[in-house]
């Protein structure tokens, strides 16, 4: 307490505390009772010469003694104010030295009373310009009529019940978009004496309510608008001008979390975001956006459950900025006072496909370029654009009528939702030879799908949609037969069959198909080429699946018959289909002609780089049983093929004869199946025989794993050399593939210009096997006559055994696995050792060579990627 004095008056000052509410303010020796009730000071007055009324409760205001009184309340004010105005400069408490209220009620009509409200605002009007209110995060100090003080209102209505919830919030917003804010820790008494002073100033005690927060954050766009032609700001690009302080996107978090607590309260803001909407391009503005007519609004939501925005909007944003500044920013996307400022209507996918359909921005033509897959083109981003965003529809299951694809063939193909089985997916992906896709070419989708970075999808994502073919053959529950398709997959001897058959499995097998069969058969029988390739993918593709029988239900009288699940087999033996020359006088002309043992081989016949038999050996190897389908003699095409495959070392009638002898050895119920003969006399022959026998079934199972693993092998290599550049084409008799520079066209046999024959071997032992006319094929062609060797450990040998079996693409590891254990044996010719003179790393047998490890591991032999790039 201090005490302040002249020679009328005496002053109580506290400085470190308020005076009590209850302790009288006015004193002549004793108190003047009830001036506690209506006089509100920071200080107590005391003075023997003060008059008072006869019940001593008030000061008189009688004309003989009102002068008086005044007169020494004015030199009581002045005492205080002469005494606070340095006090308050330093006092971390000043807000006390400025706890006045005016006499209030019937007592300001007092004449003392009146002129005493007048010297406190005398008072105050000299105290308000001392810079005493400390500011927040600073050490500067601001008058009182110089600070912003907020509170919690909004439109008018008192906020205090959820002071605890959103004040503190509140505050750091105002603080941080405006200047000279009290501090926090002292906000509130300044707030209460901002309060009590308010009606005593001629200047104005600022307060900042949320009305006040919502003009200026909404005045900041529409400021910023105007000065620049309407165009809508970006994060960071919104000014408040008291800060000069971006609107960031943090900041404008932070105020729509304030308004949506505002909005779960049930006070009407939804205005407070209309033009404060961010897009997913970040740029603010309201909800008619320049473009958009409907209004609608920009949260995708589809069956109740909102989508998270990104994990489209990479591909949205490629495919154009329009699309994508009329999608609500993710971050944002939660708030409800989000959803009510756009009266809750949401953009669907749906909504997206029908802005898509805008061909002003999104249109793809009927077919592109190959310029446009050059990520330099200006049309690549809006490609990769529609190819992400189908793939992320396949993802999750969302397809819309109306989207782009990209074919094989470059076209562009729109999907239906009636379409059914109307798509292939690339051959690559169905580890099938990508050589077979001209068949379908305009039917195969782009592989590019399968090569995105932002959205890559697999085989197990297309399998859930009915539109698209994910295995040849194909599986399907049920079909429609005609009576001559169905006869030529039943197995009885029924032949009393009505005109039309629908057959359903009723189980879970499945008949086989062929997608698009009347389509492809149009363009192979009437074009050689596209015949002889059916042809190939007809017996290395689809022939390897051999389902067995199935009773399946059908609709005719029978009500079900036993067949041959295998739908395809039945086209290609009653369509035509095979393109075959006929003379017509003096012109040729080409035919479509159905497919057996006549047809078939003369597909061939013109054929520079095939024949029917070499195909055969190459694809159906030791099992031509396929053949019988096209009324083959098996015995008949087998002695051939063998002749054939001795580079006539040995002829037809040898080969015919042997196998008659063999017949004869055997008994007539032996011959059905051979591989269970049981000799019962003991003859060198039989006991050869029975030997044979024995090992063929031992090794029957590891010669079968060897074959699908060498036919695997073999066709990494092929792609390993494709994407080297060169050309590459099996040959089949004598050598594996024939290798070529890739701009040339002229044949190894024609002109020896950049070509070379391949011969692939696969081993996880120390040597492989050459056969004769393997190697007089190297003698012929000498240093263009090529031995691939691929030598593995068992554990890799099972890998790769089980990509083979399971059909699994060839991917990079399996790639890199050959690329490291694979070696080049060049000049093999020069190698190869007589009968009688065997070298050290090659030796021979009655068959042929046999090349050591030795060979292919010696300095000279270099990897498949270094040879290839030194041809």
């Amino acid at each position: 307490m201090h005490i302040q004095e002249n020679e009328d008056v005496i002053l109580a000052i506290p400085t470190e505390y308020s005076i009590e509410s209850d302790l009288s303010k006015v004193f002549i020796a004793v108190p003047i009772v009830e001036t506690a009730n209506y006089i509100h000071i920071p200080f107590v007055i005391n003075s023997k010469k003060l008059k008072t009324i006869e019940a001593r409760n008030t000061l008189s205001s009688d004309k003989t003694e009102l002068q008086s009184n005044i007169e020494l309340l004015e030199k009581a004010f002045s005492l205080y104010f002469n005494f606070i105005k340095d006090k308050m400069q330093t006092c971390s408490n000043a807000y006390e030295f400025m706890k006045f209220q005016l006499v209030m009620g019937d007592r300001a009509k007092e004449p003392v009373w009146e002129k005493f409200n007048n010297i406190v605002k005398d008072t105050l009007d000299k105290i308000k310009d001392l810079k005493v209110v400390p500011l927040h995060d600073t050490e500067q100090k601001q008058s009182i009529l110089d600070c912003i003080f907020p509170i919690l209102m909004y439109d008018s209505k008192d906020l205090t019940n959820y002071k605890n919830d959103i004040f503190a919030q509140f505050y750091e917003l105002v603080n941080t978009i405006k200047n000279d804010i009290p501090a926090k820790e002292k906000l509130h008494e300044w707030k209460e004496v901002a309060s009590n002073i308010a009606g005593c100033l001629d200047g104005i005690i600022t307060t900042y309510t949320i009305d006040n927060l919502i003009s200026d954050f909404k005045g900041v766009v529409e400021t910023y608008t105007k000065k620049n032609k309407n165009s809508l700001p970006k994060f960071d690009e919104a000014i408040f001008s008291e800060k000069s302080l971006p609107l960031s996107k943090d900041l404008l978090l932070k105020y729509y979390e304030l308004n949506n607590f505002l909005h779960q309260k049930n006070f009407q803001v939804s205005n407070s975001i209309d033009n404060l909407i961010p897009s997913e391009a970040e740029c603010l503005g309201g909800k008619n956006r320049q473009w958009t007519k409907s209004g609608i609004g920009f949260q995708i939501k589809l069956k109740g459950k909102n989508l998270e925005v990104d994990s489209i909007g990479t591909h949205l944003s490629k495919l154009g900025k329009y699309l994508i500044s009329e999608l609500i920013h993710p971050d944002f996307v939660r708030f409800e006072v989000a959803q009510a400022a756009l009266n809750n209507e949401y953009l669907t996918l749906e909504g997206i496909f029908q802005h898509l359909k805008d061909e002003k921005y999104y249109y793809l033509p009927e077919k592109i370029t190959y310029e446009w897959l050059k990520p330099e083109n200006e049309n690549y981003k809006k490609l990769i654009g529609w190819l992400g965003l189908f793939n992320w529809c396949i993802k999750n299951n969302k397809l819309f009528e109306g989207i782009y694809m990209l074919m094989n063939d470059l076209s562009i193909r729109k999907w239906k939702e009636t379409d059914k089985t109307e798509v292939i997916l690339p051959f690559s992906a169905l580890a099938i030879n990508t050589k077979y896709e001209k068949l379908y070419e305009n039917r195969v989708l782009h592989n590019l799908y399968f090569k995105l970075e932002d959205e890559v999808t697999e085989l197990n994502d297309f399998s859930t949609h009915d539109a698209f073919i994910t295995e040849l053959p194909y599986k399907i529950p049920e079909t429609n037969l005609d009576k001559e398709k169905l006869r030529a997959l039943i197995t009885s001897s029924k032949t009393d069959l009505s005109n039309s058959h629908k057959i359903n499995t009723q189980t879970s097998e499945y008949v086989y198909d062929v997608p698009f069969w009347n389509e492809t058969v149009g363009k192979t029988g009437t074009n050689i080429e596209l015949s002889q390739l059916f042809f190939e993918f007809i017996i290395e593709v689809l022939a390897k699946n051999k389902p067995k029988e199935i009773e399946v239900a059908c609709d005719c009288k029978d009500k079900k018959h036993t067949i041959v699940p295998v739908k395809w087999l039945s086209q290609i033996k009653v369509s035509s289909w095979v393109a075959v020359k006929k003379e017509e006088g003096d012109t040729e002309k080409i035919q479509a002609q159905d497919a057996n043992k006549s047809t078939l081989p003369a597909l061939f016949l013109d054929s520079k780089d095939k024949t029917f038999n070499g195909l055969i050996i190459q694809h159906l190897k030791n099992d031509v049983s396929f053949l019988k389908h096209f009324d083959f003699d098996l015995f008949d095409i087998s002695a051939k093929i063998k002749a054939q495959a001795s580079n006539g070392n040995i002829s037809e009638a040898t080969i015919r004869d042997n196998t008659s002898k063999l017949i004869d050895l055997m008994d007539t119920d032996d011959i059905e199946n051979i591989s269970s003969i049981n000799p019962d006399k003991n003859d060198a022959f039989k006991d050869y025989l029975r030997a044979g026998i024995e090992k063929y079934s031992k090794n029957n199972t590891k010669q079968a794993e060897n074959n699908a693993i060498g036919k695997y092998v073999e066709s990494v290599i092929e792609q390993i050399v494709t994407e080297k550049g060169f050309k590459i084409e099996y040959t089949g008799i004598g050598s594996d593939y024939e290798l070529s520079d890739n701009s040339q066209t002229t044949s190894l046999h024609s002109a020896k210009i950049n070509s070379y024959l391949l011969e692939i071997k696969f081993t996880i032992g120390n040597r492989v096997h050459l056969s004769k006319v393997q190697g007089k094929e190297a003698q012929k062609n000498k240093k263009e006559y090529i031995v691939v060797v691929v030598k593995c450990t068992e554990a890799e040998r099972k890998k790769i055994l089980e990509c083979a079996t399971r059909n699994t693409p060839i991917n990079d590891n399996i790639t890199n696995t050959v690329k490291k254990n694979t070696y080049i044996i060049v000049n093999v010719d020069q190698k190869l050792p007589s009968v009688t003179n065997d070298s050290n790393d090659i030796e021979t047998d009655m068959n042929g060579y046999w090349l050591k490890e030795s060979l292919w591991k010696n300095t000279n032999c270099a990897s498949i990627e270094n040879w290839l790039k030194n041809i």
